[in-house]
């Protein structure tokens, strides 16, 4: 059995909130260490941040989903998509360290790939410069850095064209 047959993308609702805001700070908490805040003020900022995010992202992207990632019965990431006619934007996604390479990211941008081929569309999403592991992954799936890249962000992006075997 392979990753993609364990994994279960589904639309995420409030009873995923606790899981969700964790991974937020899993993924933001390091890079406010260094300021000298204690435990207590970045869980408090980051709680604020987080909820203005999605605020930020439903406003923004009007068609934005908000899916969690499982295994097995475990929550094990997110994802947040928005589509259009044109492309599937992949707005974000985060697998939780516990879970980080062995092979679930992988998986569920498979998924979006399926459906992009079933609905004719491309897929975007940007990395962040510094990430070259999941740069090297998106790649590795098929995506091409695009023409709309700037300082901080590589935009990729994977056309009909390339196999998703």
């Amino acid at each position: 059995m392979s990753i993609s047959d364990e994994i279960k993308i589904r639309v995420s609702g409030p009873d995923d909130a606790e899981f969700l805001f964790s991974l937020y700070l899993e993924r933001r908490t390091p890079e406010l260490t260094a300021i000298g805040w204690s435990a207590d003020e970045i869980g408090s900022f980051l709680r604020l941040q987080y909820s203005l995010r999605r605020q930020a992202y439903e406003a923004r992207y009007k068609n934005a989903v908000f899916y969690l990632i499982e295994s097995n019965g475990r929550s094990v990431g997110e994802l947040i998509t928005s589509r259009t006619r044109e492309h599937i934007l992949v707005i974000d996604i985060a697998i939780s360290s516990e879970y980080r390479g062995l092979g679930f990211g992988s998986a569920a941008i498979r998924n979006l790939q399926a459906e992009a081929v079933e609905a004719d569309r491309s897929i975007i999403l940007h990395v962040d410069r510094q990430n070259i592991g999941a740069r090297k992954l998106y790649e590795n799936l098929g995506f091409e850095i695009g023409e709309d890249s700037d300082q901080v962000t590589f935009e990729m992006t994977w056309k009909l064209n390339y196999n998703i075997d």
